[in-house]
C-alpha cells in the first residue's frame, strides 16, 4: 500500500483524467515513475516509498490504464507523452527524472523530448533498447503481434504474464499482474499496442539530447538494438524477467542513485 503520507490526485485536462500519486520533500529534482502496458502505480510501490524519503516523487498512471481515463484518440505514445508532461508542468517540477517500465519508457523518452531541459535523464527499464520492435514496427509487423489480442485477449495476456516472469519474481506478483491487465478494456489495450509499436523511437531520441540509460531483463540480451548503444547506456540485469523493478529492486534503486548523483 502507498504511505498515507502520500497525495493521490486526479490530473484533468479536456476529456482525459490522470492518476497522479505524489509524496516526499520538495526537491529541485523529482522523480516520475510511469507504468507499462497494462500497468498501473501497484507496480512502483517500493521504489516509490524508497525515493519519496529523500525526493519529490510521483507517479503516473498510464494513460488509459489503471485509474487514468482517456479516449482513445490520446491513447498514442506522443499524445500520451503531452498529457502526462502537462501534469508534470501542473505538479511545478523544476527538473526530473523519468523512469518508465516496457511501454512506459517509450512515453518516458516522449515526455523528455516536449520537456527539453527540465528532463535530467530517462531510465528505460526492459525498454527502449530492443531490435524486435524499435525504432519502428512495419503494419506487417504490427498484425503479427497484435492479433492474438485482437482474438483472444483472456488467453494472450496470460500468456504474456507467463512469459515475463523470472524465477525471483515475487510470489503472487504474476496473478496481479495478469488481472490489472484484464481489468482494462480489450478496445483500449488493443489500441495502445498499436500505437506504441508504430511509434519512432529513434525521432524522440534526437529530440531529446539528455542521457538515456536502459536497464534490460537478463533474457532479452540476445536482442540488445546494438544500433543505439553509443546514445542508450544499456546494463543487463542479472536474474530478471520483464518486470526487472519487482524481481531485483535493489538495481533499479541503485541506478536511480547513479544518475541522481550524476
Amino acid at each position: 500500500m502507498i504511505s498515507p503520507t502520500a497525495k493521490q490526485y486526479e490530473f484533468k485536462l479536456g476529456a482525459a483524467s490522470l492518476a497522479v500519486t505524489r509524496g516526499g520533500p520538495n526537491t529541485d529534482t523529482s522523480i516520475c515513475f510511469i507504468p507499462g502496458w497494462g500497468g498501473d502505480h501497484w507496480l512502483w510501490q517500493q521504489h516509490f516509498e524508497q525515493c519519496s524519503q529523500t525526493h519529490d516523487t510521483l507517479i503516473v498512471d498510464l494513460p488509459g490504464f489503471g485509474r487514468s481515463q482517456v479516449p482513445l484518440s490520446q491513447l498514442t505514445v506522443e499524445a500520451s507523452a503531452q498529457l502526462v508532461s502537462a501534469a508534470l508542468t501542473d505538479a511545478g517540477i523544476k527538473q526530473c527524472v523519468l523512469v518508465g517500465h516496457s511501454l512506459g519508457g517509450a512515453i518516458s523518452l516522449a515526455i523528455a523530448a516536449l520537456l527539453g531541459d527540465k528532463a535530467q535523464a530517462v531510465i528505460g527499464v526492459d525498454s527502449l533498447a530492443f531490435n524486435v520492435i524499435y525504432p519502428a514496427t512495419s503494419q506487417e509487423g504490427i498484425d503479427e503481434m497484435v492479433n492474438p489480442f485482437r482474438c483472444d485477449y483472456t488467453a494472450a495476456i496470460n500468456g504474456l504474464a507467463d512469459a515475463y516472469m523470472s524465477e525471483n519474481t515475487p510470489a503472487g506478483a504474476r496473478d496481479k499482474i495478469a488481472a490489472d491487465m484484464l481489468s482494462n478494456d480489450q478496445k483500449t489495450g488493443v489500441t495502445v499496442l498499436e500505437t506504441y509499436l508504430a511509434w519512432d523511437r529513434d525521432a524522440d531520441l534526437k529530440r531529446y539530447q539528455g542521457p538515456v540509460y536502459g536497464l534490460l531483463a537478463q533474457v532479452h540480451e540476445p536482442i540488445i538494438d546494438h544500433r543505439v548503444t553509443d546514445r542508450i547506456d544499456i546494463e543487463i540485469v542479472d536474474g530478471t524477467g520483464h518486470y526487472i523493478m519487482l524481481d531485483q529492486p535493489d538495481a533499479l534503486h541503485k541506478k536511480i542513485d547513479e544518475v541522481l548523483n550524476s
